[in-house]
């Protein structure tokens, strides 16, 4: 006897069932496939198909051991329109903690998760009340003063966790100090995990010159639990931190959109928010679901259900009409890939001992449909800092055919790139190889197949990060024999090709004629980025691709090439060269867009 039955995930409660008998396993009829149909639920949200098969009989009845097998599989159902939601009340102050007065923390009810022992102050022991021209204020002791870094958290008694909250702390505006902001909780498993929701406050040294007035930082977040932690750090070494009020607004059920302005509607300019990781879950602290078997808390679709639609919540709230966001990152990726085979770094269903995912979660179609239906534009991001199956094949076979796939310096060595954002070695892959160009290209085409359809699709955004491959470390690099013919057939130019030492010969040749040499270099980088562009407006003739620098500078060369000095040692353009980035000409090809990173301020 097989029972399905189509359960809601959040709740637990059957939505649909259905039981059959089969004979199965005689010696005059194998055992043929069984095909069962069910019926997905109108009503959109995460549901889950239970499959239960029992023996049936006498021996069954005899044995107590009726039950054959167990599956489990989860899936989502979304509606092709927008929900409908009621009116939401407006956000009013349901947390307000004076941290300058002695006995504070007596007014906070419902704190069950901290010992009670430490109902009062979690702190370093190195915060100290401070009088300020505008009033009372906590100062979080410097660093290197106190030998460790100074911090104080506080208790957040929350009636209705799920819902949106909004974190507000009050700083004078003109007091130059770096404070961080962190929301930590625990998870379903009791579990306080590293990655979480952080913000802070940069109040920069020019600031003492203006009037005092109070400032007001404010975060969303969704709680978890009744009872998070604001944690507040000093990040500075030097000088103290201080703040003011921490207050915690909540009501409505879903973050309020803003009303359409200039910026918002069909052919409008691009307002657009950018997620450099996919941390769809745990950025809008979406929750997740505890495997049994092991105790662990995992990435379900609930979780990329809840994570996605919060995360479209807040762009509408905070007067956003598009999103740049990382799908493809440290190893991982968002979406089923061949071409990158991701790890579970930034999905972690595949660990559930029951199975919920038969193949793995397609969460970049889900965001495509939510943006869909919400009019919000997607511009997905691509990182290229992992390994690429189709180079290591060619690099496990061996033989002359791996010449020119990895880069070579003056020494005849591979480059060795340090630690990238996941972790891992960086591949040492040359991008001015062809054959590493169309790995990648086919990497950027499987993405655009999945999401060219979408109406959201505006683009693709290609990291040019120093800790990856999509751009080059700096001239000494590409000496291999293959990139070096091809640099003399294109240009005329006869760097020493025999030889031991090579390599050393031709650095110092090149570096003789290093205005060739690097204009060669970013103009093989400058077609590549045209043929990335080729390949996205395939899907969509409008798009566009995004060269986004956003860690470009780095590399340990172009920071030493950078760093102020006098003379100058190296113009900003002739460093962006040297790592095969040639600004003006991507300004000229049509479709692509160079983002400059921008470094607002460092603790």
């Amino acid at each position: 006897r097989v029972r399905l039955a189509v359960v809601a995930s959040n709740t637990g409660q059957d939505i649909w069932t259905q039981s059959r008998d089969h004979v199965i396993g005689t010696q005059e009829e194998p055992s043929q496939p069984i095909v069962l149909e069910t019926h997905a639920p109108e009503r959109e949200g995460v549901y889950e198909l239970r499959i239960r098969a029992k023996q049936q009989g006498l021996r069954s009845r005899l044995t107590l051991q009726s039950e054959i097998a167990e599956r489990v599989v989860q899936f989502v159902v979304l509606n092709r329109e927008r929900p409908q939601l009621s009116p939401e009340q407006p956000f009013g102050t349901v947390v307000d903690i004076d941290p300058t007065h002695p006995r504070w923390w007596e007014r906070l009810t419902n704190i069950r998760w901290i010992p009670a022992p430490r109902r009062g102050p979690l702190n370093s022991d190195n915060s100290r009340p401070l009088q300020h021209e505008l009033g009372m204020l906590v100062r979080l002791a410097p660093n290197a003063e106190m030998k460790q870094v100074s911090w104080e958290a506080y208790p957040l008694p929350i009636e209705r966790p799920g819902r949106p909250h909004i974190l507000e702390i009050e700083y004078p505006n003109n007091v130059p100090q770096s404070l961080g902001i962190s929301i930590v909780e625990p998870n379903a498993a009791g579990e306080v995990v590293p990655i979480g929701l952080d913000s802070g406050v940069l109040v920069e040294d020019e600031a003492r010159q203006q009037p005092a007035a109070w400032a007001r930082h404010r975060l969303v977040f969704w709680p978890k639990t009744e009872s998070p932690l604001v944690l507040l750090t000093n990040q500075r070494d030097e000088t103290a931190a201080v703040y003011g009020k921490i207050r915690v607004l909540a009501g409505p059920q879903h973050l309020p959109a803003q009303e359409p302005s200039e910026v918002s509607g069909p052919n409008q300019r691009l307002w657009a928010a950018f997620m450099d990781r996919p941390l769809v879950a745990e950025n809008f602290t979406a929750p997740q679901k505890i495997d049994r078997w092991s105790g662990r808390c995992l990435d379900d679709w609930t979780t990329f259900y809840e994570g996605t639609r919060r995360m479209a919540d807040y762009l509408e709230y905070a007067g956003y009409n598009a999103l740049v966001l990382t799908v493809a990152a440290e190893g991982s990726t968002l979406y089923p890939s061949k071409r990158r085979e991701p790890t579970p770094r930034h999905d972690t269903g595949v660990f559930f001992n029951t199975a919920l995912d038969p193949v793995r979660k397609d969460v970049l179609d889900l965001v495509t449909s939510e943006f869909d239906r919400r009019a919000l534009s997607l511009i997905p991001a691509i990182q290229f800092n992992t390994p690429l199956p189709a180079i290591e094949a060619v690099l496990r076979a061996g033989g002359p055919e791996t010449t020119g796939l990895q880069l070579v310096g003056t020494d005849g060595r591979r480059y060795r790139p340090g630690h990238g954002n996941s972790g891992a070695w960086t591949p040492n892959y040359n991008p001015l190889d062809p054959r590493v160009q169309t790995a990648m290209l086919e990497v950027v085409a499987e993405l655009v197949s999945r999401v060219g359809d979408h109406t959201c699709f505006e683009g693709l955004a290609l990291d040019l990060s120093a800790d990856g491959f999509a751009q080059l470390p700096g001239p000494n690099w590409g000496l291999d024999d293959q990139t070096i013919g091809r640099f003399a057939e294109e240009t005329g130019l006869q760097p020493p090709g025999t030889g031991a030492d090579r390599f050393t010969r031709r650095a110092a040749f090149l570096a003789e004629h290093q205005a060739t040499w690097l204009e060669w270099r970013a103009a093989v980088m400058t077609d590549f980025y045209r043929r990335l562009r080729d390949e996205v407006r395939r899907a969509n003739p409008d798009a566009r691709l995004l060269l986004c620098g956003t860690r470009l500078f780095d590399s340990t060369q172009l920071m030493s090439a950078l760093r102020p000095a006098l003379p100058r040692r190296l113009p900003p353009e002739e460093a962006l060269l040297a790592a095969g980035v040639d600004v003006q000409a991507c300004h000229k090809i049509d479709g692509v867009v160079v983002l400059r990173p921008n470094i607002a301020g460092q603790g």
